[in-house]
């Protein structure tokens, strides 16, 4: 019998022991991979702003050139839409080509 629990005893510890050399392992694959953490937080960040452009839009026609009927307003808007949607296609061709 207490050869029997010191067995198990023994295979608690070899079990806890790789549990714990997993568990470095993992520490440190994530603390080399913290740039590329922050690298995909800010691409998903930037993305999710980027979608937001087209109802921002609308509502700034709505609001600015739809009232005030400026011409003007709606040329700069509409050539900030451009650019700001040109981005996101730039940014999903970088995301699919590295991915």
């Amino acid at each position: 019998m207490v050869a029997r629990r010191l067995h198990l005893f023994k295979r608690l510890l070899m079990k806890n022991n790789i549990i714990q050399a997993g568990l470095t392992e993992l520490r440190a694959a994530r603390s080399q991979s913290k740039v590329l953490y922050w690298t995909v937080a800010l691409f998903s960040l930037f993305a999710n702003l980027l979608m937001l452009t087209g109802p921002m839009y609308m509502l700034q026609v709505y609001d600015r050139v739809l009232g005030s009927r400026s011409e003007e307003t709606l040329i700069a808007l509409s050539l900030l839409v451009v650019f700001l949607y040109s981005e996101v296609v730039l940014h999903f061709r970088t995301v699919l080509r590295y991915s």
